[in-house]
């Protein structure tokens, strides 16, 4: 009889331990299940949000963009410096919009300017650019010459807009005209907003 009643008992034991097991493996499955839709539903939402975020941006390069290119300040001409009104206005758009660094004004006579913020660089792009100390600005000014070459004058300046120091490179080689940029916008003849293409490194400045 003790021996039946033993066996009795860890029968009963056995099988309250085997449904605790499954019950424990149920619960942790249905644990996994609810972290994987939490966490599915939470990289949904963050994807959304990132993507709205990114909408917007957009938007508001666009917005900017089309203000600008009506501005008579940046009409092309011969006679133009590292302060004249287009650069005083390509640095107040760049205050504007904390997410760029540069921005750049393309001309069909092979001219081109660009502003640049510096307090936003890597020391190593910094040092690339040859930027003194204290200099918050990059201004280039590129002129192509009757010989085929392309000479860029490059200011830096302060945070209040004087200037530092200048580099004047030669033969820069950056043909505004050939980019993917200016050729859809001139075919297009509007504004545009492109996805952005890889850059060579040969062809980093």
């Amino acid at each position: 009889m003790l021996t039946f009643r033993i066996a009795i008992t860890a029968a009963v034991m056995t099988f309250v331990t085997a449904l605790t097991a499954c019950l424990i493996f149920s619960q942790l499955a249905t644990f996994h299940e609810a972290a994987r839709a939490a966490a599915s539903a939470a990289m949904d939402g963050a994807s959304a949000s990132t993507l709205r975020s990114l909408e917007a941006e957009v938007s508001e390069l666009s917005t900017l963009v089309r203000v600008m290119s009506s501005n008579p300040s940046l009409a092309d001409s011969e006679d133009r410096s590292e302060n004249d009104d287009a650069i005083v206005l390509l640095k107040a758009a760049l205050d504007e919009l904390p997410q760029a660094d540069s921005l750049y004004v393309g001309y069909d006579n092979g001219c081109w300017r660009q502003v640049r913020r510096l307090d936003v660089l890597a020391p190593a792009v910094r040092a690339k650019l040859k930027a003194p100390t204290g200099a918050g600005w990059d201004v280039n000014l590129a002129r192509p010459t009757s010989g085929g070459t392309l000479p860029m004058q490059r200011t830096f300046e302060d945070e209040q807009g004087r200037k530092i120091d200048q580099l004047d490179i030669p033969n820069y080689g950056y043909d505004a005209l050939e980019r993917l940029w200016y050729r859809d916008t001139a075919n297009a003849e509007r504004a545009l907003v492109r996805r952005p293409t890889p850059r060579l490194a040969s062809a980093r400045r």
